[in-house]
């Protein structure tokens, strides 16, 4: 009778080194996971901290709109609101927020970290507390700590720079303060535009979100979704889409809201 004198457990070659080397891989991911810095647990936090919950600026008594108030953007068209969409990739060794992060619509409506912005002076001058009014540079800033302080940011499109899906100009978070982060806030009637300059914004109106370089306005695409971290979300733009009179649509439509 013959009998088979190898079979899986049978140690051979350097079998001393490779027991040596699994336990050290074994005792190292060990540590790293009771410290949190495996990449999993790492996205995971990020993830967690941008979702938390955020408290928006209550309404002022005057109905207006001010510099440094925390607000969420809701765009009418596809009825989301404008959310910071950062890659995985980037959130590996991530602490907070960091641009170039690109901005999309999310149909998570409770205001968190990734979707909330504070009004903030294009002159660098605090106006915390002034009226925003129509026409009147400003920045939207995303918040500080895990939110990075990001701007809102946009150019004009390129043949080598331009929205991933829809190649229109593209809408992106920034760490830099430059003209490119500078908008303005324009009534939706062309006729109105200006006799309303220089006017209160009030809190309850509908806006357009004009970027003072291009002169083009934000807009969330409805034909243009993608799979992100968070779901399915609309791409965010800046393009004025119109309809046959010449009207931007309800894709260029926003709202602020408040507490």
């Amino acid at each position: 009778m013959s009998y088979h004198t190898y079979n899986p457990g049978v140690r051979v070659g350097n079998w001393q080194e490779d027991v040596c080397l699994e336990e050290e891989k074994l005792k190292d991911f060990l540590e790293k996971k009771q410290r949190g810095e495996l990449m999993t647990d790492r996205i995971y936090s990020l993830r967690h901290h941008i979702l938390q919950k955020v408290e928006l600026t209550s309404p002022a008594e005057d109905g207006y709109v001010h510099f440094g108030d925390i607000i969420c953007l809701y765009n009418v068209g596809t009825r989301s609101m404008a959310s910071a969409n950062m890659s995985d990739i980037k959130m590996h060794n991530a602490q907070q927020l960091e641009g170039p992060c690109p901005l999309t619509s999310s149909k998570i409506f409770e205001p968190c970290v990734r979707n909330a912005f504070q009004i903030v002076s294009a002159d660098k001058i605090d106006r915390t507390g002034e009226v925003l009014h129509f026409e009147q540079h400003f920045c939207l800033s995303t918040l500080p700590g895990v939110g990075g302080q990001l701007k809102l940011y946009s150019d004009r499109a390129t043949f080598i720079k331009h929205a991933k899906y829809s190649r229109l100009q593209d809408a992106t978070l920034s760490s830099e303060s430059s003209y490119q982060c500078e908008w303005k806030l324009m009534v939706l009637e062309p006729k109105q535009r200006l006799i309303m300059e220089g006017m209160p914004v009030t809190i309850d109106q509908r806006m357009l979100i004009n970027h003072c370089k291009s002169n083009q306005c934000l807009a969330s695409l409805p034909e243009y979704t993608h799979r992100t971290s968070f779901g399915r979300e609309f791409e965010v733009v800046a393009h004025t889409h119109y309809d046959p009179h010449k009207i931007a649509r309800d894709i260029n439509h926003w709202n602020f809201v408040y507490a």
